[in-house]
C-alpha cells in the first residue's frame, strides 16, 4: 500500500499562501480606514458586475435582435443571476464600509 505524501500538495500551494498572507499582515497597519477602502472596492465590484450583466443582456437582445422564446428565458435567467450576485457584492461592501465608519467614529 502506497502512502501519498502531503508535501507534494504543500509545496505548490506555499507561494499562494505567502502572497495571500501579505494583505492580511497589512490590516493592523491600515485599520478602519483601510477597511473602508476595501468596502468601497467591493461596492465597485458589485456595480461593475451589474453593468457587465446588463451589457451582455443588451447585446443579446438589442444587437442580435429577435430571440426565440427559449433564448429569451435563458438570457433573462442569466441576467437575474448576475444581478443577484451584484446585489450581494454591494450589500457586503455596504456592510464592510458601515463597520469601518462605525469603527472610525467610536475609536
Amino acid at each position: 500500500m502506497r502512502r501519498d505524501s502531503q508535501l507534494a500538495l504543500l509545496v505548490p500551494l506555499f507561494p499562494i499562501f505567502l502572497l495571500g498572507m501579505l494583505p492580511m499582515l497589512l490590516f493592523p497597519l491600515v485599520g478602519f480606514a483601510g477597511l473602508a477602502v476595501i468596502g468601497v472596492l467591493v461596492i465597485a465590484c458589485g456595480f461593475g458586475e451589474y453593468v457587465r450583466a446588463m451589457a451582455e443582456y443588451n447585446e443579446h437582445v438589442i444587437v442580435r435582435g429577435y430571440l426565440a422564446r427559449s433564448d429569451q428565458g435563458r438570457h433573462l435567467s442569466s441576467l437575474k443571476s448576475a444581478s443577484r450576485l451584484a446585489k450581494g457584492f454591494t450589500a457586503a461592501g455596504v456592510g464592510i464600509t458601515s463597520i469601518a465608519i462605525i469603527g472610525l467614529y467610536c475609536n
